[in-house]
């Protein structure tokens, strides 16, 4: 790059110049000499850094053809073909599906990353390229919120265009997702109709002939597991400890310590992830159990909690006066 070439020679010539100026010795300009060298070299190493960021700032580019998307910040190219594996996300604002707001798309495969953000996108469009609700997250990050990547505004016409093409290759391509292939496996579209509408807890030695006939059948049902959950058409059964907690879809909610990235990041880094199921008891007392699951993928974790409040919000109402389990005591109140 020139501009860090013309800072050093800059700041070299500078402290001689300077020295001749005060009116110094020369033995003293020999060593403002080196001085100069020396501190010319300290500011390039310091500031290439952020001149290479203002660089790829003004040369990026990006563009989608053949169902790969190419883009080139700086002088390095990179490319993700969407009919190979990859994982992406997606989030768009929802607050009202006909009013314009935040896009980001994330894509990333073995080799390569990106991160796109648009603004001025009704969350609706994005709705009819990808028509896959459940997948799309609710709130998407500003770039000052979330990673750096290409800005891009809905409202210019070709940036608009570019959205509808990439975000109509990626549902095309979906198979090749492998974040999506996890949400796949849930029936989204098949509301569950559990024969309880509050959560059990069954001692595993002293069930009822009731709570034995529906473990029987709901544990033949389970399509989904993850640790020490299951996961079938009508309930999430907890089955870790001698008793059975089973939570009947639309009538539970669930909560994580976090989310997107960050839930994923920090469940890698401990290989677990926290999740908090809401519910009501026999009695109609709300109650809350924490499940603690050891997964190397988070991101079914993530997947399992936006399934169980997919239904909730379809088929419950909220949940009031909501009590916890003592961590020191049993996990149910």
């Amino acid at each position: 790059m020139v501009f860090p070439s013309l800072l050093f020679i800059g700041v070299w010539l500078a402290v001689p110049a300077l020295a001749l100026w005060v009116g110094v010795g020369k033995g003293w300009v020999v060593l403002s000499c080196l001085i100069g060298v020396v501190l010319a070299a300290v500011i390039a190493i310091v500031t290439y850094p952020f001149m290479q960021i203002i660089a790829a700032h003004g040369q990026g580019t990006i563009n989608f053809t053949d169902d790969t998307l190419r883009w080139q910040v700086g002088r390095k190219q990179h490319s993700i073909p969407l009919h190979q594996p990859y994982r992406a996300s997606l989030a768009a604002d929802s607050t009202d599906p006909s009013v314009p707001g935040n896009v980001t798309v994330e894509i990333e495969s073995k080799t390569a990353w990106i991160t796109l953000h648009w603004t001025n996108v009704a969350p609706s469009d994005v709705r009819r390229w990808f028509p896959a609700p459940y997948f799309i997250e609710e709130t998407a990050l500003t770039p000052e919120e979330g990673d750096p990547g290409f800005n891009l505004n809905g409202s210019d016409p070709s940036h608009h265009a570019f959205l509808e093409a990439l975000l109509t290759a990626l549902w095309r391509t979906r198979n090749q997702n492998r974040r999506f292939q996890i949400y796949a496996r849930f029936p989204w579209d098949v509301p569950p109709r559990p024969q309880y509408t509050h959560i059990l807890v069954i001692d595993r030695g002293n069930p009822t002939p009731a709570e034995m006939d529906l473990l029987a059948c709901e544990e033949q049902r389970v399509f989904f597991s993850v640790d020490t959950l299951k996961v079938s058409p009508d309930y999430v059964l907890d089955v870790d400890t001698e008793t059975v907690c089973a939570m009947p879809l639309g009538f539970v909610r669930a909560e994580l310590p976090g989310e997107g990235a960050r839930a994923i990041y920090d469940a890698k880094v401990n290989l677990t992830l926290a999740v908090t199921f809401i519910g009501h008891d026999a009695r109609g007392k709300a109650i809350k159990i924490d499940i603690p699951l050891f997964t190397d993928e988070p991101e079914e974790v993530i997947a399992l909690a936006r399934y169980v409040n997919w239904w909730y919000n379809m088929a419950s109402q909220p949940i009031e006066n909501e009590t916890r389990s003592s961590p020191a005591g049993p996990r149910f109140t």
